[in-house]
């Protein structure tokens, strides 16, 4: 199941990919699309479907030989990827989804909607008469610990207060923790949540050592911690921000702030040698940014990758293989070459938003003139595929532009009965080879949850009436900002993104003191107006 570029579909599919590489979402950034593919040879197939989960995919991790995934319904699965089945190891924990994981050492460190995060001790259970290698998972704390909990609850300056006539210690969450990361050495967990803090944990006792409170204006969804020790957060109030702890200081503190997208940030993700950032958000861009020397060494954004219709949900980095996935059901692969990205794949399997990505270099591959991939995605069509992706690099000079692979990962309906060519198209039109059947894993057994619906515990007061979007999984700062996505996204699918728009009348918000329309004043009717005429 192999495509190539110059056969990735019919004429009109390559019209269709010509006018997504064209889209500008922010036209003040310039964009690194590469208007030629002279340096790559790119391959992709669908090396399986996973199914497994009864509802939407909302993380998953790699640790050796094994695929973890966390699910919206509370559950955590395992995945032999070598041998391609389901471990017979699943949990379910907690309340809502199972937003982020990570692995360090032989312990998982899970991420929940119910503001929690727990620690599970994974341990081989292999059974001498079973060949199938499978794993067993211990619960070893839930964070803050009871022991953290007591050591703060005494002392009144311990406490914040998170909403009217409440308080807690500042060690707890009070909101869903969107997403983890671990240090270089694995010695701290950062913790971002949709409560604007980011803490810092030690993994060897679970203590928490630091809180950064009001770390961003909005909810923060993304976070990413560079070799160095430096920390990136992206938040839903359309900013980046990079923290350090200075040597000798007990606190980390804010040294940049990074406000280019103009719409909430979803994720983000460092190249292997920690100098490039990309940072995807809700405005369908790829942001890249680079250090400025001429600047004191700050972050300054040097173009972005274009071609998604709608937000850009999750990120991540193999070798220098750039995976985006989106709310629009693709997943492209990008490859920078001098200062130039090229997009060698656009993948069409999923049926629903793709939530979740993770890469990871091939090493079966025995070719040494091809960079072999494995791209493993989660969406809210409850399907994990694995990808295959070969890519190639050639010196000789190549024919013009050919749109990125379309490759799908389910085999297509069968061709429609041959029409008599025109004199115009049947020399130019190329004929897709109808790939074998992708293999899909069914587990034997599965474990049935009831679906729970998002939840989330807005804080009070302005700009804090959060919005979900149950589609994408994408939380906005208020019901405007979601109505500003909706008008502009739609307007882009269908073809309208460069027509002029002129707002006669919106008909809404309006000044009213009806209970169902508590947003509905004059100063968020400017706000959304001006955020529509900002797009």
């Amino acid at each position: 199941m192999e495509y190539h570029p110059s056969c990735s579909g019919s004429s009109s599919s390559h019209s269709k990919h010509h006018t997504l590489a064209s889209q500008h979402s922010l036209d003040s950034v310039p964009s690194l699309n590469t208007t030629s593919q002279s340096h790559h040879q790119a391959y992709h197939h669908c090396l399986t479907t996973f199914k497994g989960h009864t509802s939407y995919i909302s993380s998953l991790t790699l640790s050796g030989k094994f695929l973890y995934t966390g699910s919206s319904d509370r559950q955590i699965l395992s995945w032999n990827r070598s041998q391609l089945q389901k471990s017979t190891a699943a949990v379910s924990a907690g309340n809502g989804a199972v937003k982020s994981l990570v692995i360090h050492s032989n312990k998982l460190f899970s991420a929940h909607q119910d503001h929690k995060i727990r620690v599970w001790k994974i341990a081989d259970n292999n059974d001498n008469n079973n060949k199938h290698d499978h794993l067993k998972y211990t619960h070893v704390a839930t964070l803050p610990t009871l022991g953290d909990r007591a050591s703060k609850v005494l002392i009144p300056k311990n406490h914040v207060q998170i909403r009217r006539h409440k308080k807690r210690t500042w060690v707890h969450h009070v909101d869903t923790v969107s997403a983890l990361a671990l240090s270089k050495d694995g010695t701290l967990l950062y913790s971002v949540s949709w409560d604007r803090t980011i803490k810092i944990w030690r993994t060897k006792d679970f203590t928490c050592l630091e809180s950064l409170a009001g770390a961003h204006a909005d909810a923060i969804n993304a976070i990413a911690v560079s070799y160095d020790g430096r920390v990136y957060t992206g938040s839903a109030d359309n900013t980046i921000k990079v923290w350090t702890k200075p040597e000798g200081e007990k606190k980390h503190i804010l040294v940049e702030t990074l406000e280019r997208h103009n719409s909430g940030v979803n994720a983000l993700a460092l190249s292997s040698d920690q100098t490039v950032l990309y940072s995807g958000a809700c405005d369908r861009s790829v942001l890249v940014w680079e250090r400025d020397e001429s600047d004191d060494g700050n972050l300054a954004v040097v173009g972005a990758l274009r071609g998604h219709t709608k937000s850009i949900l999750c990120l991540a980095v193999a070798a220098d293989l750039l995976c985006s996935g989106s709310a629009d059901k693709t997943i492209r692969i990008w490859r920078g070459f001098n200062a130039e990205y090229s997009c060698l794949a656009v993948l069409e399997g999923h049926t629903g938003s793709v939530k979740c990505i993770t890469a990871v270099v091939d090493h079966c591959n025995p070719s040494h003139s091809e960079a072999s991939f494995l791209v493993y995605s989660g969406g809210l069509d409850c399907d994990i595929k694995i990808i295959v992706s070969t890519s190639s690099f050639s010196s000789s000079p190549s024919p013009p532009l050919s749109p990125p692979s379309s490759a799908r990962f389910v085999t297509p309906p069968p061709p429609p009965p041959p029409t008599p060519p025109s004199s115009a198209s049947s020399s130019s039109s190329s004929t897709t080879p109808t790939p074998p059947s992708s293999s899909t894993f069914t587990p034997t057994t599965s474990t049935a949850s009831t679906r729970d619906p998002p939840r989330h515990h807005p804080l009070p007061g302005p700009p804090f009436n959060f919005h979900n979007d149950f589609t994408t999984d994408v939380r906005y700062r208020n019901l405007f900002d979601f109505m500003v996505d909706v008008v502009i996204s739609t307007l882009v699918v269908v073809g309208y993104e460069t027509v002029p728009m002129v707002v006669m009348e919106t008909g809404w918000p309006s000044a009213s003191s009806a209970a169902n329309e508590f947003e509905a004043n004059a100063g968020y009717a400017e706000i959304y107006l001006q955020g529509l005429v900002k797009h």
